[in-house]
């Protein structure tokens, strides 16, 4: 047997590809059969390794360039095709760009798609995808820290992006969240995407436009419960701001990169400062190899 071929029909026959002929005749017992001259279609190629390195974001696929480091990029279209029928499109994803850090993509096969609807534990969210930056591996972290949050609470989403985590919080608790972002066309889905969510909301979602270090001068310092700071490349620049708009005994939930735990909880104590008490931390995801994206619950004192 042809393991490069695809078993076919043909007249009422089933046709099993053969790599080679048979010498003599060939003995198949309990059945009828004979030799045919046929053109057997060939079987995809499979890649030489597992499929990895790719999200799907609304029927888009974004993979990320090193991901397809030893494939062939055709054996790869080819297999997300025969996984993922629905595919609109195929992306990769070579960096970033621009002031806010958005993908740089480049259309690997399908049509050019300049937005997606995409949907987070029945939320949905109108995403730009060549505009502004959306990570569905964070689906499961957002539902965490919306399920931490209390009826009541007043929290700053500082680098709110198109609006998942103050999304998944108003949609738990009856809590006050302002969605903060400088990059007008995720503050434009922001505000899209509370429309699109208004009848699943408990809370009240505020979408503010502006850079982060002049929310104590827009918003009343010292009253707010919790500030999420998900700017894992910068969050630490902002202690001033942190303690400013926090009550204390208010949480801060800071998202920073680093190899292990030790390592991160180190450049917080020496870029925060001893103002901070550590009440827990989550590994949230893998962001390059042995690199990863951390999560810390910091009390301010």
């Amino acid at each position: 047997m042809s393991r490069r071929h695809r078993v076919v029909r043909h007249g009422g026959l089933i046709c099993f590809p053969l790599a080679a002929l048979p010498p003599g005749s060939l003995a198949i017992t309990g059945c009828s059969h004979r030799i045919l001259d046929l053109e057997a279609p060939l079987l995809p190629e499979k890649p030489g390794r597992p499929l990895r390195g790719f999200d799907i974001v609304g029927g888009v696929v974004i993979v990320r360039a090193n991901a397809l480091e030893g494939i062939d990029q055709q054996v790869f279209i080819e297999e997300v095709r025969r996984l993922y029928p629905g595919v609109k499109a195929i992306y990769v994803k070579e960096g970033t760009w621009g002031e806010h850090r958005v993908g740089r993509l480049r259309l690997l096969w399908g049509r050019e798609v300049e937005y997606v609807e995409h949907r987070e534990h029945g939320l949905r969210l109108w995403i730009p995808i060549h505009k502004a930056y959306y990570n569905p591996r964070l689906s499961t972290e957002h539902r965490l820290v919306a399920e931490s949050v209390v009826p009541g609470e007043r929290i700053i989403d500082m680098f709110a992006g198109i609006g998942g985590f103050s999304l998944h919080i108003a949609s738990l608790a009856d809590a006050l969240v302002v969605a903060n972002d400088i990059n007008p066309y995720a503050v434009e889905a922001a505000i899209r995407n509370v429309e699109m969510n208004r009848k699943r909301l408990r809370g009240r979602i505020v979408v503010v436009m502006s850079d982060a270090a002049q929310l104590p001068v827009i918003l009343r310092p010292g009253s707010w419960d919790r500030v999420i700071a998900n700017l894992p490349h910068g969050s630490t620049m902002f202690r001033d701001v942190y303690e400013r708009l926090l009550r204390r005994g208010g949480l801060l939930m800071l998202y920073l990169v680093a190899g292990e735990a030790g390592e991160a909880l180190l450049r917080i104590r020496e870029e925060l400062g001893e103002g901070w008490m550590v009440a827990g931390w989550r590994r949230v995801l893998e962001y390059s190899p042995r690199r990863y994206i951390y999560r810390f619950n910091l009390i301010r004192l």
